[in-house]
């Protein structure tokens, strides 16, 4: 199941907050970033663009 919901940062630009399985993952411009929630809080991926 893939929630998804609309987030602001404290730069105020709008990136995409979802949950995939069991991945929290933030998505910011070109930016994603993945956290493994059965890893406590570390980030188990994350993928930078430019």
């Amino acid at each position: 199941m893939l929630i998804s919901l609309m987030i602001s940062n404290r730069q105020g630009k709008q990136g995409i907050r979802f949950f995939v399985e069991k991945l929290f993952c933030l998505v910011f411009e070109s930016s994603i970033i993945c956290i493994n929630l059965e890893e406590e809080g570390v980030i188990n991926k994350a993928i930078n663009g430019n």
